[in-house]
């Protein structure tokens, strides 16, 4: 008898707290419902500079738009080596609003193919994003 109540109270427990993630879930969602939500589209998320000399400094800028129903505000852009840099708007991105972040990448004592990546952390769903840059640096003559 003991057994049948301690399994019936575990299972009560657990269906409780199953119940109580259901509800907060449902609350974030009707949340982020009323707020709106920032959705950042870029027109590309690739760019391959082609052939670089070795010591020379390149840049392209990745467009970018703000197709949400809410501010976009971009809380980092980082690189994945110290040789590529970024620029990028600190002040919020309002919908349908475009903006631009702005990728310099240093070739010095860069030799061959090169890949780097920038992380774009933001207010949206995924709050994660990526691009990706290539170049292939060749020695100078």
């Amino acid at each position: 008898m003991k057994k049948i109540l301690s399994a019936l109270f575990v299972i009560a427990f657990v269906f409780s707290f199953v119940s109580c993630t259901n509800k907060n879930d449902k609350k974030l969602n009707q949340v982020a419902v009323q707020n709106g939500v920032a959705t950042l589209v870029f027109q590309k998320t690739e760019h391959d500079f082609g052939t670089v000399l070795e010591g020379e400094k390149v840049t392209y800028a990745f467009q970018f738009e703000n197709k949400g129903t809410s501010d976009l505000n971009l809380l980092s852009v980082g690189t994945s080596c110290g040789c590529t840099a970024s620029e990028y708007p600190r002040d919020p991105i309002k919908p349908g609003k475009s903006g631009k972040i702005q990728i310099t990448f240093d070739s010095s004592r860069r030799i061959g193919m090169q890949h780097k990546q920038i992380t774009i952390r933001s207010n949206t769903d995924p709050a994660l994003t990526i691009l990706n840059v290539y170049a292939q640096v060749i020695e100078k003559q």
